[in-house]
């Protein structure tokens, strides 16, 4: 894990026990993504599980607990997830998506998808027909309201978007998944250029070989912008045919296989473009005022409408509220306070994030001080 870099790119990292110092003359960065947090009246419950949370439980396991499970969020991940957890010893009650049902106003974005990338099409559709086997429906266009604690169970409220029709549902387990957000940390250290998307997601600006505006860095995949695993995979076969360039010149079967990644990779690119023009959701919070908004510091919903007025700025409310100031130093926190300042009529820019500095992650005295000989 890097945790520190210096000057003259002087890395430093660790795992539990070792400190580790490299030298180099290029950084590729390919620190991938982070789970975006929904929240909502009881989010932190520990019967409220993020969806990559689950799905690496399953991973390394193989198994989930033989209990209910509540599938919610928004994007083809959430069916994924369902479909391991019912393969791994859950029982799936129910599956929501934030996103209204695919329509016939959709069928130039399935045809396109289709056309981009016909085998992650199939395999959503084969997802789907194994849900539906399983008796498992997906319900479109529905939103979390709040979560209770009932016993040993978690009571979970939705809604329709389109009829306000509510429902509730009573499991052991919520697995919720609101997208991602790129774990961007280490470009930022390095003042790489970022820009805002349309939904308020930072991405880092590259240019056709993956550099980042500053001379000698690099970003791939998905601390880049989400776009995916198959994306991240093409960009980083460019940004290694880029740096071999700077070296040597192609030979020509390597010429024909760069120009191959790039037509690939740009099906993929529109293949994403597509998908996410199926789920695009509007990002409003149901949140209350005793909706915990930072769970490291404890910082609540009301604290942060209280400060609005006078402090405008992510840095500000940092300061007067502790909100980003925990373990995590604002992972977790920091797209829904930006979303929050969004939604009060504040007119958000990069710079509105929190400081990064060293460490860029919890590390140990101990790991540090370590003898230079050891």
């Amino acid at each position: 894990d890097v945790f520190a870099i210096f000057d003259k790119f002087e890395i430093w990292g660790k795992n539990t026990k070792n400190l580790y110092k490299i030298k180099c003359n290029k950084i590729i960065v390919a620190s991938g993504a982070y789970e975006d947090i929904y929240p909502v009246h009881n989010w932190t419950l520990p019967n409220v599980i993020q969806t990559g949370s689950i799905q690496n439980i399953i991973k390394a396991y193989n198994f989930v607990p033989d209990k209910n499970y509540v599938v919610y969020g928004n994007g083809p991940f959430i069916l994924d997830v369902s479909k391991n957890i019912k393969k791994n010893g859950g029982k799936i009650s129910n599956v929501f998506e934030i996103a209204k049902k695919p329509s016939v106003t959709k069928i130039k974005n399935l045809i396109m998808m289709s056309l981009s990338n016909p085998f992650l099409m199939v395999k959503g559709l084969v997802t789907l027909l194994y849900l539906k086997i399983k008796s498992i429906d997906v319900s479109y266009g529905v939103r979390l309201k709040k979560i209770e604690k009932k016993d040993k169970e978690i009571r979970c409220y939705f809604e329709h978007i389109s009829s306000s029709k509510e429902v509730i549902v009573d499991t052991d387990y919520l697995c919720v998944g609101n997208g991602f957000i790129s774990n961007n940390y280490i470009l930022r250290f390095l003042n790489c250029e970022t820009k805002f998307n349309n939904d308020l997601k930072l991405e880092t600006v590259v240019n056709e070989k993956m550099m980042t505006s500053i001379n000698n860095v690099y970003a791939v995949g998905d601390c880049k912008n989400i776009m995916g695993s198959v994306v991240g995979y093409y960009e980083g076969l460019l940004c290694g045919y880029g740096i071999i360039e700077e070296m040597k010149n192609l030979n020509l079967i390597d010429k024909i296989n760069k120009i191959l990644v790039n037509y690939k990779l740009l099906l993929n690119k529109l293949f994403q473009k597509y998908l996410w023009n199926i789920y695009k959701i509007n990002n409003n919070y149901s949140i209350d005022d005793d909706t915990y908004i930072c769970r490291c510091e404890n910082v609540k919903y009301k604290s942060i409408v209280e400060q609005l007025e006078e402090y405008k700025t992510m840095n500000k409310l940092k300061v007067e509220t502790r909100v980003g100031m925990g373990k995590c130093q604002g992972r977790l926190c920091n797209n829904i306070l930006l979303n929050i300042l969004s939604q009060n009529g504040v007119k958000v820019s990069q710079n509105d994030f929190y400081n990064i500095r060293m460490p860029l992650i919890p590390t140990k005295i101990g790991i540090i001080t370590q003898n230079e000989n050891n």
